[in-house]
């Protein structure tokens, strides 16, 4: 059996070869990169059809040397992209649910196993919790330059609590840093109301929302849309892959659409 600090050498090489250095500026290399790493799950690898993360990264601004806040990071499906990318020149902080979180503690759990089993990928990245309003802080004021959250802010509005979270995002950002989002898009006309529980939200309400904690919007994106994508399903977004919350019915056709429809927003601090 190959003894820890062999494995861990031997696991950096690996990733050296795999991930080679590039400039603080070489973005767009440093994604693809990262994106063809032997350290991917392959059923995530799998969705970059449906997720365009190189197109969504570089839409963003995403650079190797910068400091980077990633909002309830799931499983890792981004952090595999994020932090090789930024391993060598920046800093990505996962702000995480508390691992002791009664709902969602077992997530966390999961994705901190996920960074310990494998260190030469994800040694460098920092968890701290985010719950809010409980726990609402993303570090000291001023001290990222991006923060990216997928598929989040209608979690958090179902919660009461997507503008406190725009807030946080703003405290942290410095002055000119971005706020990347993308999230399913209700359709157009949909008034908020409507789309409670079906995990659609209108654009036109999470700019306002994101405008209101005081950023500005920079650009929007059709990176992620999908025009199959009719928003009308028994089990709202989640009948949709990768859900299936309808299990076999109907599957063909749910997996034919893909997945949802979504908005692709960045926002920054003035």
């Amino acid at each position: 059996m190959m003894k820890p600090l062999k494995a861990l050498v031997f696991a950096l090489c690996a990733l050296a070869l795999a991930l080679p250095a590039l400039a603080a500026d070489d973005s767009a290399a440093a994604i693809t990169a990262a994106l063809k790493g032997a350290w991917r799950q392959p059923a995530n690898a799998a969705r970059d059809k449906y997720r365009h993360p190189q197109e969504t990264l570089e839409f963003f601004g995403l650079k190797p040397d910068m400091a980077v806040v990633e909002l309830w990071p799931g499983g890792g499906w981004y952090t595999e992209v994020l932090a090789p990318v930024l391993r060598d020149h920046g800093q990505l902080t996962a702000a995480a649910l508390p691992a002791s979180d009664p709902g969602e503690g077992s997530v966390t759990k999961r994705y901190l196993a996920k960074l310990k089993a494998d260190p030469a990928v994800y040694g460098k990245v920092k968890v701290i919790d985010f719950d809010p309003p409980r726990e609402s802080s993303l570090g000291p004021d001023g001290s990222a330059d991006m923060v990216v959250t997928f598929r989040n802010a209608h979690n958090w509005e179902s919660q009461h609590q997507l503008l406190a979270v725009f807030q946080a995002a703003f405290k942290v950002l410095k002055k000119g840093g971005v706020l990347g989002l993308t999230d399913h898009r209700a359709a157009p006309g949909n008034p908020l109301q409507d789309t409670y529980g079906t995990g659609y939200l209108p654009t036109d309400y999470v700019i306002q929302t994101a405008e209101k904690a005081g950023f500005k919007l920079a650009s929007q994106s059709e990176i992620n849309a999908n025009p199959k994508d009719t928003k009308d399903y028994p089990k709202g977004v989640w009948t949709l892959p990768p859900t299936f919350t309808l299990g076999d019915t109907d599957r063909a056709k749910y997996a034919a659409i893909g997945e949802s429809d979504r908005m692709t927003l960045k926002f920054i601090k003035p």
